[in-house]
């Protein structure tokens, strides 16, 4: 199939022609940019579509023919990696939960059950006297430590 107007499909190829020059121009804007920036790194990114069209074509007897067309469509883009970044962290301490009155997701603050200076009322009043029994009092086992904590709904519930 050696012919002057025969064309091999490849690389090489006058069918891609368009994409190698495309690609040089490309490269040679990527390391330009990288200099002026003082960016060290890059990447560029090559995307090939390749289309058969049926079409129609003299057969040289006067005559068509069925004939299949390739289409080369090409796209050459580059990226420059410039960074900038702020890390953060969403509020642990809290549960996703789903509200179906609102159809919305929310962030509701997952139970402590431990006393803090910030949280409401305490379990008692100042002025009512809080008695202690031995059986208000949990033991509590946490790695050769042992702590005592106050059991607040049974002292609640007295």
């Amino acid at each position: 199939m050696k012919s002057s107007n025969v064309m091999p499909v490849n690389m090489e190829s006058e069918a891609l022609e368009n994409l190698k020059r495309d690609m040089d121009l490309l490269i040679t804007r990527t390391l330009m940019a990288m200099q002026k920036w003082d960016n060290n790194e890059a990447a560029i990114t090559v995307k090939l579509t390749i289309n058969l069209e049926d079409a129609a074509a003299e057969d040289g007897k006067g005559g068509m023919r069925a004939v299949i067309v390739p289409r080369f469509e090409h796209k050459v883009s580059a990226v420059l990696q410039a960074k900038s970044e702020i890390k953060g962290r969403a509020n642990e301490s809290c549960e996703l939960v789903f509200d179906p009155d609102t159809n919305t997701y929310a962030m509701k603050s997952l139970d402590k059950n431990q006393t803090s200076l910030f949280d409401g009322p305490l379990p008692f009043s100042d002025d009512e006297d809080l008695t202690i029994d031995d059986d208000d009092l949990l033991l509590i086992d946490d790695q050769d430590d042992e702590e005592l904590e106050i059991n607040y709904e049974q002292a609640q519930a007295q």
